[in-house]
């Protein structure tokens, strides 16, 4: 009995890497909504660890019932309350959140620099929202202990870079729990609509009123349609336990007529399509482009130009109230200098969306 212990634990590493190689590589996750590293990415380097550190990779990829075993860990860990689960933390009412010990000064001043640049030299007013993960406003529901970035601190040196933009600090607004969504990293409609009153009311002071703790007393939220009710966002594909709750989808309306243009080509407004697949984050606009142009006929006058990432997205539906044109540039994908296009779209105003820790 012994002897067919010994031999089971000396052949079952064998026959996975085996398992591993006789099988077709798979290029995609769909439950963690990424590529795998296939063997035709693997660096044949002999210099450094390039080759290892890819071989590693492609073994835990390319893993016999990855996602099966994936799922089982997070359960087990969310069963038992533990408090990490590789990067991300694991809250109160198994809420997920990515950790952040530590923000990029690198990032904070080059994009403060941006628009410095473009408030000083586009004369346009120019504002940021910088948004802060879930982590800083709903610390309190983080597992005890648990390290967090210095908000403070990253607030003003943004500030001392973005030097004639307005900065807003959106942390002290976003504290309920259901500004964030539980299994995604990003903000939920009623979180992007307490933006949206932040941004008003560093325009028009009247529009509504903050408390000295920051807490809005805005006008209400206008009424959305739930779509989803179970979205099961980035964060999920990381911890994809079956115990962790699903969250809701809910698009606010939109003014009759708007058009949305999308690198060129004409696009819907709301992606119903995106709610049948993995990614229902993009029924948001169809997900991220790098120039987006939206017309409302019955907005204001006026260009918004938005700097943004995917936080853009769902703050978009209350944007276009405002403005007969915004334009969404996401410099991730779409090579255009900002102060160009200022001069180029007429542009009126500027705001800077983007999460503070990339």
């Amino acid at each position: 009995m012994k002897k067919l212990l010994a031999l089971a634990f000396l052949l079952l590493p064998l026959l996975l890497l085996a398992g591993i190689l006789l099988k077709p590589d798979g290029e995609v996750s769909t439950l963690e909504n990424r590529t795998l590293l296939t063997r035709k990415d693997l660096r044949l380097s002999l210099r450094g660890n390039a080759f290892q550190e890819d071989a590693e990779t492609y073994l835990s990829d390319q893993f016999p019932l990855r996602a099966f075993f994936k799922a089982r860990e997070a359960e087990l860990f969310l069963a038992l309350g533990a408090g990490e689960f590789d990067d991300l933390y694991v809250g109160k009412d198994k809420r997920l959140f990515e950790r952040y010990p530590a923000f990029d000064e690198g990032f904070l001043r080059k994009e403060g620099a941006k628009i410095n640049r473009l408030a000083s030299e586009g004369g346009v007013p120019v504002t940021a929202l910088p948004v802060p993960p879930a982590e800083i406003p709903l610390r309190k529901l983080l597992p005890e202990g648990a390290p967090v970035y210095d908000h403070a601190a990253l607030m003003k040196l943004f500030r001392e870079a973005a030097g004639e933009a307005k900065v807003l600090d959106l942390a002290p607004v976003l504290t309920d729990p259901g500004d964030y969504y539980r299994t995604d990293h990003h903000w939920t409609t009623g979180g992007a609509y307490k933006a949206y009153l932040l941004w008003m009311a560093s325009r028009e002071g009247e529009f509504y009123k903050l408390s000295g703790e920051g807490k809005a007393d805005a006008l209400p939220e206008p009424e959305a349609e739930t779509v989803s009710r179970d979205f099961r966002g980035t964060l999920f594909s990381r911890a994809p336990g079956r115990n962790v709750p699903p969250d809701e989808i809910r698009l606010p309306p939109i003014p009759e007529g708007v058009r949305a243009e999308a690198d060129g080509k004409e696009i819907p407004f709301y992606d119903l399509s995106a709610l049948e697949g993995s990614d229902k984050y993009a029924v948001f606009q169809g997900g991220n482009h790098g120039f987006l142009r939206v017309d409302n006929p019955e907005g204001g006058e006026g260009v918004l130009l938005v700097l943004r990432d995917s936080f853009a997205n769902s703050l978009l539906p209350f944007l276009i109230r405002e403005y007969r044109t915004v334009i969404l540039i996401d410099e991730r994908y779409a090579l255009l200098d900002p102060l160009e296009a200022v001069r180029t779209y007429g542009v009126t105003e500027v705001l800077w969306v983007k999460k503070c820790v990339p």
